[in-house]
């Protein structure tokens, strides 16, 4: 019930959102909500129907509905309502070339036969779906133009692949004038699990969800998935009522590529078209690689080793469930049982001459040892690069078409010499825009950037920190905001949101950004927190900071967090709930290190790449250009890493290898000093380093100065994510740093303090440059001796000037 106030309360409603409320954040454009179907038009202008009365009458927006109540509220004043979307948008008649949408459920042109499409949400892995009224006459068409009566049902028959599956059509009777047309299959466990194996994507994440808002005893409620992963079901007409065949509609999936061992029990599980692995052994014990059998989804692709060849092939139909053994021999065992299209090889492959070009792909888990020969067990890993090489090892193999991928992995490296190009076109750009920045610098921001989506920019004022980011957003054609942090933020309102005393969300300038970030998902958004460490980091930032270390790929590659909102929203307000950090964006936040600000957590500096820019150079300027050499904006992909962690790596060269191995065995060294001040590094550490010298590798050429003089990433990546945690004054710092320095130098860390002070004078003797010649590590050497220099004079140091 609205309660009931004058024309002119109402008047005096619409001035105050002219003056308050329609050029702030939340309301610019909001005719551009579809949240929002109609509107007070008055003067020209437009004004939102439930808002103004809620101004008007002081009641939330969520004590009474909008549509017909609201409307005629309204008229009845004399009022003019008008519907601001075109009736091929929202809830309208479908004509000739438009698209129908009603909630979850759409009709897009050009689809023969098309009955209606649903997004997928919870509701249909539990009973089905409600139709909306205005595709009931589609329903119905699709029926025989059959109309179910109130408390009439009748089965439907829903056809996928040549297999057939009940449901029932029923209208159910609920005591109002309209018909609601419901489509069940509540019960029919065959299609459920025949929805959660092609949905696989849906179900994992609103499953996750549930369990996550359960845990925080916030109850599972209403879980939306985010469009850039959402999955549909198409429902298309046949010939005979009631019958409708059905499509999936699914995420951007690349299938992972599996190697079974089967030896004996080939010839039974190609009979039956299954694989099968027990629970656990005899003794109790899980095996690791019968455990790989839960990580199969449709669409994977299986190789199938025995007697020393490859001799089938075949396509993941279902996944895994825990049944019984179908061999008949041994039917008490309980395991795992997948279903899959069996293709077989003719010749087969012959292992024994390529093992050994296989174990140099350094796959991990894979089906191939230390000595080149396969593995005992059953299920392994292995990937697109193996399957490509054993295809082209032995050419008069026949392969099926789903078997075969067009990508080749000569691409990668074809990317990387286009990734070359590109950022030395940038470097070039911003120099010819009068900006001073070492061509080092430019790519140690883009690969950090790359590597982990928050990176903390530091250095003396004016030397660019809050232009580098913007340069470059603006050079690749991305798009750069800026939020000024204030000294009075105590906790995430201002960044992400709040509720106000009617329980309505407001979102904060942060959520705003990741919104429309979400909405662009071919550009790439930099959000630049100015002057970031003016408040407490950990109190406005906590949430943010938990949602970039909750990261996970998606089925397409992508990397997505959680929700940053972690309370429940009214259903008005549920796109805020469901907003994530998406891949296409990430944070800097720029620093200043002086006695207005204050320092960073471990906790903070863990979870980022702290670059500082402190190399000034004022003599460099006035360099002259024959034009601007332009630059070829680039593809958000590149922005994208390789992988978030070492173990989500794929495609490893021997290279890489190598590297990685340089890195665990450097971090293990520093490790043995950081140890006896307890600042030791973790995984999360180790990774980050060893992703950033991996991504380093693909514009290693601009890691240099502007005299050509080569700068080693892994002697950056020290210096960004080992030298900013040490801080203090305290015996085992003056350790770590003495120890350091020695390491950093000349490899060793036994060093004396008179041995310290001949390098800090020659240090100084040489301008104090932040790099030190013929050290180790020349710039991670040259900042340890600032900080054993304040150290020794004023009993104190830290990483920050």
């Amino acid at each position: 019930m609205i309660t009931d106030v004058s024309e002119g309360t109402i008047l005096d409603a619409m001035k105050k959102f002219d003056e308050e409320y329609r050029n702030n954040a939340e309301w610019l454009n909001w005719q551009n909500n579809k949240n929002h179907k109609y509107a007070i038009q008055r003067e020209g202008r437009l004004y939102p129907v439930k808002q103004i009365i809620s101004m008007a009458t002081e009641q939330p927006v969520s004590s009474f509905s909008g549509g017909d109540e609201s409307n005629s509220y309204l008229v009845k004043k004399g009022f003019k309502i008008v519907n601001i979307f075109p009736e091929n948008e929202i809830e309208q008649e479908n004509g000739e070339n438009s698209e129908l949408q009603v909630r979850s459920w759409s009709r897009p042109v050009g689809i023969p036969n098309l009955i209606g499409r649903k997004k997928v949400d919870w509701s249909i892995f539990i009973y089905g779906s409600q139709i909306p009224l205005a595709f009931h006459q589609f329903f119905e068409a699709a029926n025989g133009d059959q109309h179910l009566e109130k408390g009439e049902s009748h089965e439907v028959q829903l056809i996928f692949e040549g297999r057939t599956f009940n449901a029932k059509l029923y209208n159910r009777d609920r005591g109002v004038e309209t018909d609601t047309l419901i489509l069940e299959w509540q019960g029919n466990n065959d299609f459920r699990d025949l929805l959660i194996s092609c949905l696989c994507s849906s179900y994992t994440y609103l499953a996750n969800e549930r369990n996550i808002k359960e845990e925080s005893g916030s109850g599972s409620g209403y879980i939306k998935i985010p469009d850039y992963r959402a999955e549909y079901i198409d429902f298309i007409r046949t010939d005979t009522p009631f019958t409708y065949r059905i499509n999936f509609i699914t995420v951007d999936n690349h299938p992972n590529i599996w190697w079974v061992n089967q030896g004996n029990s080939l010839t039974a599980e190609r009979e039956k078209g299954v694989l099968f692995a027990p629970l656990r052994s005899k003794d109790g014990r899980v095996i690791h690689h019968w455990e790989n059998m839960k990580e199969l989804k449709v669409g994977d692709i299986v190789v199938h080793y025995a007697n020393n060849a490859l001799r089938y092939v075949s396509k993941i139909t279902s996944t895994a469930i825990e049944t019984e053994n179908p061999h008949e021999h041994e039917n008490d065992e309980q395991g795992r049982l997948a279903r899959t299209n069996y293709y077989e090889l003719n010749p087969v492959v012959d292992i024994q001459g390529i093992a050994q070009r296989i174990l140099e792909l350094a796959i991990s888990q894979g089906p191939i040892d230390s000595t080149g020969r396969v593995k005992q067990g059953y299920l392994f890993k292995f990937n697109h690069e193996g399957l490509k090489y054993i295809q082209e090892s032995q050419p008069s193999t026949t392969w099926p078409e789903w078997a075969i991928f067009n990508t080749d992995i000569g691409d990668v490296k074809r990317k990387t010499l286009n990734y070359r190009g590109m950022i030395s076109s940038l470097i070039e750009h911003i120099a010819s825009q009068g900006f001073i920045f070492e061509p080092w610098q430019i790519a140690t921001y883009v690969t950090a950037l790359r590597t982990k989506p928050f990176v903390i920019l530091a250095g003396v004022s004016g030397t660019g920190k809050s232009k580098l980011p913007a340069l470059i957003s603006q050079a690749t054609g991305g798009n750069c905001h800026l939020i000024p942090v204030r000294p009075d933020w105590t906790d995430s309102s201002d960044v992400l949101g709040y509720f106000d005393l009617q329980g309505q969300f407001k979102p904060g300038a942060l959520l705003w950004i990741v919104r429309e970030a979400t909405n662009n998902p071919d550009r790439h958004f930099v959000c630049i927190m100015d002057e970031m460490n003016l408040a407490r980091v950990e109190h406005y930032f906590a949430e943010v900071l938990s949602q970039v270390e909750n990261r996970h790929p998606d089925r397409a590659g992508k990397f997505y967090s959680g929700p940053l909102i972690c309370h429940d929203c009214r259903e008005e307000d549920e796109e805020w709930g469901q907003q994530v950090l998406p891949p296409n964006l990430a944070i800097v936040g720029t620093v200043n290190m002086d006695e207005s600000a204050y320092g960073f957590s471990r906790k903070v500096l863990d979870r980022a790449f702290t670059m500082e820019l402190s190399e000034i150079h004022l003599d460099l300027w006035g360099n002259e250009f024959d034009e601007n050499p332009g630059i070829e904006l680039w593809p958000v992909e590149l922005w994208f890493p390789r992988a978030i962690n070492l173990n989500g790596l794929r495609y490893i060269s021997a290279e890489d290898k190598q590297k990685i191995d340089e890195v665990i065995k450097v971090l293990t060294e520093v490790n043995t000093i950081l140890i006896q001040a307890q600042l030791q590094v973790g995984y999360r550490v180790r990774d980050e380093v060893a992703l950033f010298v991996l991504h380093a590798e693909d514009i290693i050429d601009s890691f240099v100065t502007t005299n050509k003089m080569q700068v080693n990433p892994l002697d950056l990546a020290l210096q960004m994510k080992i030298l900013p945690r040490i801080i203090g004054g305290s015996t085992p710092i003056r350790k770590v740093v003495l120890q350091l320095l020695g390491w950093a130098v000349k490899g060793t860390k036994n060093i004396s303090e008179e041995d310290a002070q001949i390098i800090i004078d020659d240090w100084d003797k040489n301008g104090r440059l932040t790099f030190l010649e013929n050290a180790r590590y020349p710039r991670t050497a040259a900042r340890l001796c600032l900080m054993w220099e304040r150290l020794v004079h004023e009993g104190f140091t830290s990483f920050w000037m």
